[in-house]
């Protein structure tokens, strides 16, 4: 297992979490782990995350080898077979010929056990105002893609599960980056990264260490108060915090002791030999016929 993950979410409307638009995945083994967040204007919003966050995580797809439109089509292709049209109402059904548009961000940690210093490289892909965060000792050492709370605004960059025509070709911020064991990596949809970034703004920590041990409760009265008071936007909140784990290393054997071992090695099969070979003939000379010296 790559990591260990906590996951904090809370509706907007606490009272109707079916409404609830944001979506997230993760796969602690292969070390992934993918955010959305569903624009509520748009029809199935959170159906159409929930569908993109799964396929990231269970299909990953590799956007530098073109094959992110295939797999896109067939994402859209999953969307729409999973809605009754004939049970929507008619302005329901013009309203779908838009599709519904989310928010996109992954990552992927992978180990790279070097001798000297072993480390995860992290790659992360992002469409649109979802933000990373790379934290150490509870420090932000970087914000990914929107590094200032005045940059998000309320029309991001998003992916459709309708083809639109006018609409350009979808493109990814790009992040590569080298993560330790015990670092913490949090992704987080637009509410909890603008809080985020404003706290840093105001010489403020964000806490993350505080935030990873809340528990769900804990979680859930900490965000609605910070709504009362009008510190984070009244939105869908997620966020997922990865800590990566210790990297497994294999031991290496310097030059110099590889001679030392390989002549420990050849004088150990030298004995073996020699007590072999003793043995044989104390084995031939027992088995051989005895001569009667009364004869």
């Amino acid at each position: 297992m790559h990591f260990d993950h906590r996951i904090f979410w809370l509706p907007k409307d606490i009272q109707n979490r079916d409404a609830y638009q944001d979506a997230f995945e993760v796969d602690a083994e292969n070390g992934i782990a993918a955010i959305a967040d569903g624009v509520s204007s748009s029809l199935f919003a959170g159906r159409w995350a929930k569908t993109l966050a799964a396929g990231i995580v269970r299909d990953t797809p590799d956007i530098d080898d073109g094959n992110f439109k295939s797999w896109l089509t067939e994402r859209r292709s999953g969307w729409l077979r999973s809605i009754d049209q004939n049970a929507l109402a008619w302005h329901q059904k013009t309203k779908l010929q838009d599709g519904a548009s989310t928010t996109l961000m992954w990552t992927k940690l992978t180990p790279q056990s070097s001798p000297s210093q072993p480390h995860y490289e992290l790659s992360c892909y992002c469409i649109g105002d979802c933000c990373l965060f790379h934290v150490r000792n509870d420090q932000v050492l970087r914000a990914f893609p929107l590094e200032r709370s005045e940059l998000f605004d309320l029309t991001p960059e998003v992916i459709r599960s309708v083809v639109v025509a006018g609409d350009a070709p979808v493109a990814f911020d790009t992040l590569e980056d080298t993560v330790q064991a015990g670092d913490l990596v949090v992704l987080c949809t637009d509410a909890a990264a603008v809080w985020a970034l404003q706290r840093l703004e105001a010489g403020k920590s964000p806490n993350w260490e505080a935030i990873w041990n809340m528990s769900p409760v804990d979680w859930e009265r900490w965000v609605i108060r910070l709504r009362e008071q009008d510190l984070i936007r009244y939105d869908d909140t997620t966020i997922v915090m990865l800590r990566p784990n210790v990297v497994a290393t294999t031991p290496t054997i310097t030059p110099p002791l590889m001679d030392e071992v390989k002549e420990q090695m050849i004088d150990t099969v030298e004995h073996v030999k020699d007590s072999m070979e003793k043995g044989i003939d104390a084995l031939r000379d027992f088995m051989s016929p005895k001569k009667d010296k009364h004869r």
